[in-house]
Parts: C-alpha cells; sequence; structure tokens
C-alpha cells in the first residue's frame, strides 16, 4: 500500500516541502497505509512550530506555483484539508 500513496501527486510535493523546512518530520511517514491515513493524519503529528508551518505552506505553495491565504492554513487541522485547501486553488 505504500506504494499507492508514494506515488500521490500531494504526498510527494508535502515530501518534498517537509523535508525542506525539517527533514526528520518525515518519518511520521513511515506509518501510513493508505491514502485515508494521509488524509487523516493531523498536521501537529508533523512536530513543526509555526514558522515551520509558515515555511512548509511556502513551500507548498512554490512547488504548486500557487498562493494559500495564512487564515485558511491555519484553519486546516489535518494533511487532508490542507489538500483541500490546495484543491480549492487548482492543484493536486
Amino acid at each position: 500500500m505504500k506504494s499507492e500513496i508514494e506515488n500521490l501527486p500531494f504526498y510527494r510535493v508535502l515530501c518534498e516541502a517537509i523535508e525542506n523546512v525539517q527533514a526528520e518530520s518525515l518519518s511520521v511517514f513511515t506509518s501510513l497505509e493508505s491514502e485515508d491515513d494521509l488524509h487523516n493524519m493531523s498536521i501537529q503529528r508533523l512536530g513543526l512550530d509555526s514558522v515551520q508551518i509558515f515555511e512548509l505552506v511556502g513551500n507548498i505553495e512554490d512547488l504548486f506555483s500557487i498562493t494559500l491565504s495564512d487564515a485558511q492554513v491555519f484553519e486546516c487541522k489535518t494533511l487532508g484539508e490542507l489538500r483541500s485547501l490546495c484543491e480549492e486553488n487548482g492543484v493536486c
């Protein structure tokens, strides 16, 4: 199942964005078994502080060539909600 997740565009962009901020946070992905696990994962599990979350969002914006509202980003509690926000901006 892991290879299925690794093929998701959002997963690849998320990994690249996280690696640019705090590579150690990628270890939380080892427990993922499905796309649902990815989408239900709490953003807090990444272990990022608010500055690092801004960096993560900046990297996602750069990789997808989009702009996300800071207020909307901080309303996101899960990676699935963050993905939905990206989808609202025409990507993923």
